[in-house]
C-alpha cells in the first residue's frame, strides 16, 4: 500500500485534542507553515507565477532564514525538527 503524505505528515499535528489548548494565532501559523513546506516538497507551485518565486520557496526552508525559524516558533515547532523532517522526506522523493 503506498502512503500518500500530506501537510500533517510533515508538521506532526496528529492528535485533534492537541488543538484544544492551541491559539487561534498558532493555528495560523501552523497553516502558513504548513502550506510552505507542502509547497516546497511537493513542487505545487500553481500560485507561483515565476521561476523567482520557485526558488525563493525552495530557498526560504532554511534554517539559516529566520523567517522560517521565527514561522516555525510561531507555529509552536522546533525549526531544526521542521527541516529535518522536510529533509526526510525529500530523500525519500528522491530530490535531495
Amino acid at each position: 500500500m503506498k502512503r500518500t503524505m500530506t501537510k500533517s505528515s510533515v508538521v506532526n499535528s496528529n492528535a485533534p485534542y492537541e488543538d484544544r489548548n492551541k491559539l487561534p494565532e498558532q493555528r495560523l501559523w501552523q497553516a502558513v507553515l504548513a502550506q510552505s513546506v507542502y509547497d516546497f516538497i511537493y513542487g505545487d507551485y500553481r500560485s507561483l507565477q515565476t521561476q523567482t518565486d520557485k526558488y525563493e520557496a525552495k530557498k526560504w526552508v532554511n534554517l539559516k532564514n529566520t523567517d522560517f525559524k521565527y514561522t516555525c516558533e510561531l507555529a509552536g515547532y522546533s525549526p531544526e525538527y521542521i527541516y529535518r523532517k522536510v529533509q526526510s522526506v525529500l530523500e525519500t522523493k528522491g530530490d535531495k
